[in-house]
This record gives C-alpha cells, sequence and structure tokens, in this order.
C-alpha cells in the first residue's frame, strides 16, 4: 500500500513539475539553433550552465554527456547542442538523478 501511494506522489510531482520542463525546452530550443557546433571546456560549459566545474566534473561521470578529446593531451570538450540535449533529457528524467527518496 505505502508503494502505491509514493508512486501517486511521484507522479502528481511529476505532474506538477511538466510545465517547467517544457518552458525550460522551449527557451533553450533557440539557443541550441544558434550554437548547435560551438565546442565548450568543462570551464566554458560550467559558464554556460551557471554550475560549478566540479558540478560538470561530475556530470562527466555519466557516460550519456557525449564528449570529444583534443590534442596530445586528449582534453574534454563537449558540443554545445549535445550538453543542452543531455540537461534537457536530465530534467525531464530528474527522478533518475535524485539522490533524495
Amino acid at each position: 500500500m505505502q508503494d502505491i501511494e509514493y508512486l501517486q506522489r511521484l507522479a502528481a510531482e511529476l505532474n506538477r513539475l511538466q510545465p517547467s520542463v517544457d518552458l525550460y525546452n522551449e527557451l533553450v530550443g533557440e539557443q541550441i539553433r544558434k550554437n548547435k557546433c560551438q565546442l565548450l571546456t568543462i570551464a566554458g560549459a560550467s559558464r554556460e550552465l551557471g554550475v560549478s566545474r566540479e558540478t560538470v566534473e561530475e556530470m562527466l561521470m555519466d557516460p550519456a554527456l557525449p564528449r570529444i578529446f583534443v590534442g596530445k593531451s586528449q582534453q574534454v570538450r563537449l558540443q554545445f547542442s549535445e550538453l543542452i540535449k543531455y540537461i534537457s533529457n536530465r530534467a525531464a528524467n530528474w527522478y533518475r538523478y535524485s539522490t533524495r527518496k
């Protein structure tokens, strides 16, 4: 019975958050089209997202985030459009990434 109540609360929360996710996706859509091929460093990605470098490095632990390696030192670069797609997917599926239970 507790599982059903938990799932009902989770579904209600998802329904409450869906308009915010839709608005976010709409707002970043234009930005994606403008910067489709731009490559970002980790520092650049953190500036674009308004998060710390450590947060971007944590995201890079997820193999679902596409990245390329450049130069002899194999520095990480993130394609702007792919980064936004990843963030959008993560926002839409926040419950998979949440540490709260």
